[in-house]
């Protein structure tokens, strides 16, 4: 009756059928088997790639708590750009954190590594290649 009341004006551009295919996912439990799921493969990626990167000396691991990718500050002064192009070598992608500045772009000393699309066999691969890299 509310809707009917306050909102019939609104019109649904997804179909009927799309909109009962997602009420019977999301009643049946499979969204939350699937994000029970998707925790423990992030989980096992992060903690792998984690603990390959403690293993790098001149380094400073944070965000390691949130999303699916960490930062990685270093201590001994290489820039970001630096960083960059010594992974790039070894035909890894990382991103400086300055390339998501809103404002100004200033270089800085850190970098992005994301985890989420990758096998925790290619992590362990890309960190050793890193660590090789990065060595101070």
């Amino acid at each position: 009756e509310a809707y009917e009341q306050y909102g019939s004006f609104i019109s649904s551009t997804v179909s009927r059928i799309d909109q009962r295919i997602l009420e019977e996912f999301l009643r049946g439990g499979y969204y939350e088997r699937h994000l029970n799921k998707m925790r423990a493969v992030y989980k096992n990626r992060h903690d792998v790639l984690l603990e390959g990167l403690k293993e790098i000396p001149g380094i400073e691991i944070s965000g390691e708590n949130a999303g699916v990718h960490l930062l990685v500050c270093f201590q001994n002064g290489r820039t970001e750009g630096e960083a960059c192009a010594l992974a790039k070598k070894a035909g890894i992608q990382v991103y400086g954190l300055s390339g998501y500045y809103v404002r100004e772009k200033e270089e800085t000393h850190t970098v992005i590594l994301g985890y989420a699309n990758l096998k925790e066999e290619a992590i362990r691969e890309a960190v050793g290649l890193l660590k090789d890299v990065w060595r101070e």
